[in-house]
């Protein structure tokens, strides 16, 4: 059997399915240290607001560890007056996620 895939633009086959696994893995610690070590604050929530993942520059922007946030809602550190727009551009990036 023979397994293929795209990276940037280049059509690559790999016979063996335990090179491409080990492939996987190392794609996969790369964009995570990628997101860990990037200077912007990054957080990763899901569609009713619950936080998957918040980077290191994100927990210190906003004052709290990682640990603490991972598991929260969103809304929970965003100011009531604010909470409906956040909300609704949740919404948006959703259903337009390249705009």
């Amino acid at each position: 059997m023979i397994f293929s895939f795209m990276f940037m633009n280049e059509n690559i086959l790999f016979k063996d399915l335990n090179t491409l696994q080990t492939i996987d893995q190392q794609l996969q610690e790369y964009i995570a240290n990628f997101f860990e070590n990037i200077f912007e604050g990054i957080i990763f929530i899901e569609i009713g607001g619950m936080i998957l993942y918040a980077n290191s520059s994100a927990a210190n922007i906003v004052g709290y560890s990682k640990k603490e946030l991972v598991g929260k809602s969103i809304y929970d550190f965003v100011a009531a007056n604010c909470k409906k727009t956040v909300q609704n551009n949740i919404k948006k990036n959703i259903k337009n996620p390249t705009k």
